[in-house]
């Protein structure tokens, strides 16, 4: 009898490019014919255009190298399993190929080579709002998208009500998606994907949108899946999140697994790698982040108090934040944040400007900056991760790489216990055996 669970083996997927597709019917049909007799297509690029020239080897051999280096593999040699009542956590940077690896599991789009094996039923959520029609109310919508995932006419009437109430839409479901947030869209979203009771669910970083309060309903939800059998693959940026989880995690580099392990080994090893230890991380070509379209970050530095880009100071010195980016258009209100967390935690300390500067969300070049104060910050070896914010968005969207930094105590042994310290006013108090608040009455 087959189990639920996720097969992968040998699985690669390759882009020609520049080229958005074969031109002519003989190119489509020379593409699935190698494809079918398990030989790639790069291999054999310009064996047809050329076949009048088989003389000139040279030029032949030429040709073939310049097509394979036309090709891109955002994905190769991927092998991995996950069993039922499992939940695996997959990681790395932008690019690094998690969502294309989705996309083949979710049977979007379909491997190069190798194989991927899903037993059961499949829920995916990848995009936000992926089937919804922004002219048709949620109601409407959740007929719709319900029937795209598999769900029968009497399941979608039976989990109506469900499905309402885990996204927290009654007073919305008879508006039309338009006019939802992109927040009120992925709460819809995920409430039906849940609801179809899959044997696998698949879900991309599009829970980073929702606000925090969903974020707990969606990670319990996903608690309570794996709990009953089902297996379950999240795809994050949010390492805390994968951290609580996740039991495994796969660290996926440039289309290869790098690492893969319990989730704590492996988010360590990562971090331990893309983490910049020397006070500044720039992109010429920019970090982009899929749900915040036209956004650029460019460059994230610590500057200490001499005004020098620094990796290191004393926890009494105070130190700069200091965000570099482009928008590529306009968007209104706009704003910067940070977290800071231990070298190996999630976490523990977090800003977000309080106002918008009309000014940072014009098209162009910007730069930002960040006070954060002397004595806040415990001695140690800690990590701050960027946060970018819109007014339309529940919660606050990580982008770039972490950049690592260290606290020297400044009276030589520090007492302080976790990430941040607070001077508390202390008052002593006289002995009372009176109620409490009326001591020394």
């Amino acid at each position: 009898m087959e189990t639920t669970g996720i097969t992968v083996e040998g699985l690669g997927k390759s882009y020609r490019l520049g080229v958005m597709g074969r031109e002519t019917l003989a190119e489509e049909l020379q593409y699935w014919w190698l494809k079918a007799t398990g030989r790639h297509p790069a291999d054999h690029m310009g064996t047809v255009a050329n076949r009048n020239h088989r003389g000139e080897s040279g030029r032949l051999a030429t040709q073939r190298s310049t097509d394979r280096a036309n090709w891109f593999w955002a994905l190769q040699d991927v092998s991995f399993s996950v069993q039922p009542g499992e939940v695996v956590g997959v990681i790395g940077s932008n690019g690094a190929g998690k969502s294309t690896l989705l996309k083949i599991l979710a049977r979007i789009t379909e491997p190069t080579c190798g194989r991927a094996r899903l037993v059961g039923r499949v829920s995916a959520l990848l995009e936000v709002g992926t089937g919804f029609h922004p002219e048709l109310t949620g109601r409407e919508n959740v007929s719709i998208n319900g029937a795209i995932l598999g769900m029968s006419e009497q399941e979608i009437k039976r989990n109506f009500d469900g499905i309402v109430d885990f996204a927290d839409m009654e007073d919305f479901i008879d508006t039309p998606v338009k006019r939802y947030s992109s927040g009120m869209r992925t709460r819809l979203a995920f409430a039906v994907a849940i609801h179809l009771d899959p044997d696998v669910l698949l879900v991309d970083e599009v829970l980073a949108v929702g606000d925090a309060e969903f974020q707990r309903k969606c990670l319990g939800k996903m608690e309570e899946l794996a709990g009953n059998g089902r297996s379950v693959v999240f795809v994050s940026h949010r390492l805390s999140s994968v951290a609580q989880m996740c039991s495994r995690a796969l660290w996926i580099d440039h289309g290869r697994i790098r690492q893969e392990g319990p989730s704590s080994d492996v988010i360590e090893a990562y971090l331990s790698t893309v983490t910049s230890s020397n006070g500044e991380v720039r992109w010429e070509e920019g970090v982009t982040s899929p749900h915040l379209k036209g956004l650029s970050l460019r460059a994230v530095r610590l500057i200490n108090h001499c005004g020098q880009v620094a990796a290191a100071w004393l926890d009494s010195a105070p130190f700069d934040l200091e965000i570099e980016y482009e928008l590529a258009h306009e968007l209104a209100g706009l704003r910067w944040g940070f977290e800071i967390a231990l070298q190996k935690g999630p976490a523990g300390c977090a800003s977000l400007q309080p106002d918008a500067d009309p000014s940072l969300g014009r098209a162009g070049i910007h730069r930002v900056r960040a006070r954060i104060p002397g004595g806040l910050i415990t001695p140690g070896q800690r990590r701050i991760t960027v946060l970018a914010d819109l007014p339309a968005r529940n919660r606050s969207i990580p982008i770039g790489l972490p950049l690592a930094f260290d606290v020297e105590a400044s009276a030589g042994d520090s007492r302080h216990r976790g990430l941040a310290s607070m001077a508390a006013d202390w008052t002593t108090l006289a002995p009372s055996s009176g109620p409490i608040g009326q001591e020394g009455a």
